[in-house]
């Protein structure tokens, strides 16, 4: 009996420790990052003798001058800045000075995720890149725009519609004959703005081209609707 009685309290003991909540340590305040060996420093607008005197008074010296915020930015010895603080606070010149601290902007995820408006899709965004062997060495401006995050999120869609402002584009380029675009409001070689956006023909878009030396780039001389790189860049680069 009193060996039931013992295994009984082991497992209620057993029991009791599996279920009962753990309890986390709060978590520990993160510390402000800030520019080492810098303070920031306000004067007030009637200070005698102005940053001269604070100068002179500290062993300090001006790195940068901020005009919109009239804020200067003091090189100070690396450990010390909270202490050059300390001690600028209680100077009467001085109407506020602070370390130079470091502020990161959040990735776009991170802020929907804050706000409770995160997508659907996985975070951080997952890639896709193209397998054009000339992607890695001559398109990294794709990379640039986040392209291939793009990519993560659709392919093969038609939806999105692309404006692309740059020296023209190959309209008959393998990869993108099958998906420029076609303006669904114009009929296309009958000389008619039919869409009335003061543009005739611009069934894939418009050329604003127009360079100052039309005697020898007679392409570049008025737009146009024809948004081709050969219409004038060719014609101006050779």
């Amino acid at each position: 009996m009193e060996a039931s009685k013992r295994t009984l309290g082991l497992l209620l003991l057993v029991l009791l420790l599996f279920t009962t909540p753990l309890i986390a340590a709060p978590p520990q305040p993160k510390t402000p990052e800030f520019q080492p060996g810098q303070v920031l420093v306000k004067l007030k607008p009637d200070a005698p003798r102005g940053l001269a005197s604070l100068l002179a008074a500290g062993s300090l010296s001006v790195e940068d001058h901020i005009p919109d915020l009239d804020v200067y930015v003091l090189a100070v010895p690396e450990g010390e800045e909270l202490a050059v603080v300390e001690a600028l606070e209680k100077n009467p010149a001085v109407e506020y000075a602070e370390p130079n601290y470091l502020v990161h902007a959040p990735q776009p995820w991170q802020r929907s995720q804050e706000m409770g408006t995160a997508p659907s899709y996985p975070m951080p965004l997952p890639t896709v890149e193209p397998n054009d062997p000339l992607y890695p060495h001559y398109q990294s401006c794709l990379g640039v725009i986040r392209a291939p995050e793009a990519w993560g999120i659709t392919t093969g869609s038609e939806d999105p519609v692309v404006a692309i402002v740059s020296t023209g584009a190959t309209l008959d380029h393998p990869d993108l004959e099958d998906k420029i675009w076609i303006n669904p409001g114009e009929v296309p070689g009958n000389g008619i703005d039919d869409d009335g956006n003061g543009y005739v023909d611009d069934v894939h878009g418009w050329d604003f081209c127009i360079h100052d030396y039309t005697q020898d780039y007679p392409n570049c001389a008025v737009e146009d609707n024809d948004p081709t790189d050969d219409n004038c860049i060719k014609d101006y680069y050779g």
